[in-house]
């Protein structure tokens, strides 16, 4: 879905932080398909650039016409220099009856920080591809989601981590509440690179299905360490609550 969007994009955004600057307000990217007489198909694509020790807080929100059919196929990068700081959130609101792919690739130098923040409600069938790369020591990226499935909804959430130096610190942490008939999978992997030396990594799913239709796929993974004492590895931690009938 990468490639098709490169071949279309047709719309986007490009964001550069100059070098040690604060964004003092966020920036809000919002991408809305309207309703049309026929099926549309858009590729906007975001490219976020923060300059070494820069800071600043992005907002990706995709939302459509209620009811209206359509289909969104959405890239973002970002590139997270030496000592920077991106928090980023991500809100998918869109039509009950469109699909959307999502991708987002992050790169991030030594000592820099990502934050991400995923909230998914209302898509007819979604999925999101997250990876990112800790390409220097000291680097931490965090990661939370809450997807919120109903109805016949069908949300795919695909996160995967990179330890590529030594030094590096992952957070991963997702949770799900399902009800209706509705589907979610979630797959998580935490890489841990041979010379990725002193890498801390936590991740965890968590789910709470509400109606005995619903059905949840949780497989988080993390690799383990290549060395001995190279890393510490944490156990993915992954649980799914029924609510009882009474």
């Amino acid at each position: 879905f990468t490639a098709l969007n490169t071949a279309f994009v047709r719309d986007g955004a490009y964001v550069q932080i100059p070098e040690g600057e604060a964004l003092g307000r966020t920036v809000h990217l919002a991408f809305i398909s309207t309703e049309r007489e026929q099926t549309t198909v858009s590729h906007p694509r975001v490219l976020v650039v923060a300059g070494r020790g820069s800071k600043a807080t992005i907002v990706e929100s995709y939302a459509g016409s209620p009811g209206s059919r359509y289909f969104t196929n959405a890239v973002s990068e970002m590139v997270v220099d030496t000592g920077a700081d991106v928090d980023h959130c991500r809100l998918l609101m869109e039509s009950e009856q469109a699909f959307h792919v999502g991708a987002l690739r992050v790169h991030q130098e030594e000592e820099s920080t990502f934050s991400s923040k995923v909230f998914e409600k209302s898509v007819g069938l979604g999925r999101y591809d997250l990876y990112s790369l800790l390409d220097g020591p000291g680097a931490w990226c965090t990661l939370n989601g809450l997807y919120l499935t109903s109805g016949r909804q069908h949300v795919d959430n695909y996160i995967n981590i990179d330890h590529a130096k030594p030094h590096t610190t992952s957070r991963l942490n997702y949770k799900g509440i399902l009800d209706g008939h509705s589907k979610a999978v979630f797959g998580g992997t935490v890489w841990v690179r041979k010379d990725a030396q002193k890498t801390d990594a936590l991740q965890s799913d968590k789910n709470l299905v509400l109606s005995p239709n619903a059905e949840v796929d949780s497989q988080p993974c993390s690799s383990p360490p290549t060395t001995s004492n190279a890393a510490t590895a944490r156990r993915p931690a992954t649980s799914t609550r029924r609510r009882s009938s009474t």
